[in-house]
């Protein structure tokens, strides 16, 4: 059995306190002392609000970000 260390831990928990899906999803794990973001957003201000809710946990140089934005084309 893994265990997370507490700033993971606060940051997951972080991330799953969004009203969106997508930011829920995003993985978090401690990599080389910093903890690591990764997954897909469907927008820019998305993957900012799940970097800005774990800032308030650590220091941006201590996030690893890893998290794509995949916006969905439209066909007109």
């Amino acid at each position: 059995m893994r265990t997370e260390l507490p700033a993971v831990a606060a940051a997951r928990q972080r991330l799953d306190e969004s009203s969106y899906a997508d930011v829920r999803r995003i993985e978090c794990e401690s990599r080389d002392g910093a903890i690591a973001l990764k997954g897909c957003v469907s927008s820019f201000f998305r993957k900012q609000m799940a970097l800005a809710a774990v800032a308030r946990l650590v220091p941006m140089e201590l996030i690893r970000d890893e998290i794509v934005v995949v916006e969905r084309m439209s066909i007109t």
